[in-house]
């Protein structure tokens, strides 16, 4: 294997499948990047076996020899501090690879591509096509409400469930849900998981103004951007039913600019940065909105908030601010509108001016 390429351009395809690289997998050939050297093309793919990204480039190359192996992760780093502008990749006896520039010789050992993967990469299953708008959005405004922790593996995914023309995306680790129902005009359904690390890497990766071709089966989703495919296996198991979780009514309603209240969120959380603890009060009485925090260590803060309407009953609720930060920046309105019941039941956020996004929080009981 030889060839020559412009080193932006080899930065770049590096960049996109890198990150699902974990140079910890007990699969050795997965601890690097596959490098295939076709005629016409070379072909990266990063994987850790769960979710794979294959980049395609065909451009600024030059290819003298065809050849396959797979380079450690860390010519990411060697091929970000090569300053020339194009750099010689060569692999010799099999197994060295020799990558060269006008003013730098490096020399490392590659990892035999013999036992990488099988990944399957055919377009096939269910297909879903739909603009990178949609697709950012949906990501943007759900995956960050999943869980981290792999006691319920489910939760650490988006689950997309698709009926009727109605696509549902719901997220949540069962301290706060976000959920995202759009229209889409197509004869399929579907209900499945799909792994927020894989729709985050989605969301770096596709481009505006594109649609994006998706494909779905029992096992795997796919997201098909041209040069670039990302596959990603599913997560197994029933996601929970929120249906009954989302309140149909509620006793009092506040609207509020969306800005005023997260700079007052944050004034808020001052004293996180030494306790880490985000539990906040709001509070609404006849006079006036206030939001408060308290710790014996540090002290404590009360602030008073601006708001446009409030109707209903007073309330007087303790809450993650951390949460409601996260579900704020989700929404991209400058107004919002918050429900409430009581003290111990979830209240809801959304915007004023669509009601397709929700975002839900639990309360905290302080006493």
């Amino acid at each position: 294997m030889k060839f020559k390429i412009k080193t932006k351009t080899l930065l770049s395809g590096l960049f996109k499948v890198n990150n699902v690289v974990n140079n910890k997998s007990p699969i050795p050939s997965l601890n690097g990047i596959y490098f295939k050297l076709d005629s016409d093309q070379l072909t990266l793919i990063g994987s850790d076996s769960d979710i794979t990204i294959k980049c395609l480039i065909k451009e600024d190359i030059e290819i003298i020899n065809q050849g396959l192996i797979v380079i450690p992760k860390f010519i990411v780093e060697i091929i970000r501090k090569i300053d020339d502008e194009w750099v010689e990749i060569e692999l010799i006896d099999n197994s060295l690879i020799v990558i060269k520039s006008d003013k730098s010789e490096f020399k490392i050992n590659g990892i035999s591509a013999d036992n990488f993967p099988n990944i399957d990469f055919n377009l096939s299953g269910t297909k879903l096509t739909l603009d990178t708008k949609i697709i950012s959005n949906i990501i943007h405004e759900t995956a960050f409400a999943t869980s981290h922790e792999e006691i319920r593996p489910v939760l650490t995914g988006v689950n997309l469930f698709f009926e009727d023309n109605l696509l549902t995306c719901t997220a949540t680790d069962s301290f706060r849900l976000a959920k995202k129902q759009l229209s889409i005009n197509a004869d399929e359904s579907f209900n499945i998981n799909v792994p927020a690390k894989c729709l985050l890497e989605v969301n770096k990766l596709i481009k505006d103004n594109e649609e994006v071709n998706i494909y779905i089966t029992n096992q795997r989703i796919l997201f098909d951007l041209e040069d670039i495919i990302i596959q990603s296996r599913l997560i197994n198991g029933n996601y929970p039913d929120i249906s009954k979780l989302i309140p149909a009514s509620f006793k009092s309603v506040l609207k509020v600019n969306k800005k005023s209240l997260q700079n007052s969120l944050d004034r808020a959380n001052i004293l996180s940065i030494s306790t880490s603890n985000y539990t906040v009060t709001l509070e609404k009485n006849s006079s006036q909105l206030t939001l408060s925090s308290k710790s014996q260590e540090v002290g404590s803060i009360q602030e008073i908030v601006s708001y446009d309407s409030f109707e209903g009953e007073g309330i007087l609720i303790s809450f993650n601010s951390k949460y409601v930060i996260e579900a704020l920046k989700a929404l991209d309105s400058d107004d919002i509108t918050i429900s409430f019941n009581s003290s111990m039941d979830p209240f809801i956020i959304k915007t004023d001016d669509e009601n397709s996004s929700t975002q839900l929080i639990l309360p905290i009981k302080t006493y």
